[in-house]
Order: structure tokens, then sequence, then C-alpha cells
């Protein structure tokens, strides 16, 4: 589970404009506290 959201935040990240890779880094951090949390 955890591979497979690596692997699209991998691909939106580069399809993504570098001014959005903050927003992206910081949904990926989001993501990592629900799942630390769980």
């Amino acid at each position: 589970m955890l591979v497979i959201l690596l692997v699209i935040f991998n691909g939106v990240n580069i399809l993504m404009d570098p001014l959005r890779k903050n927003m992206l880094i910081s949904v990926f951090a989001f993501w990592h506290c629900l799942l630390s949390s769980d």
C-alpha cells in the first residue's frame, strides 16, 4: 500500500509544475502523519 502511494506521488510530482511541488510535499507529509498515527 505504502509503496503504491509512493509510486503515485512520484509520478504526480514529475508531471506537476515546480510551483505545485510544495503542495504535493505537504500532502505527502499529511499522508505520512496519518499512516504513522494509524
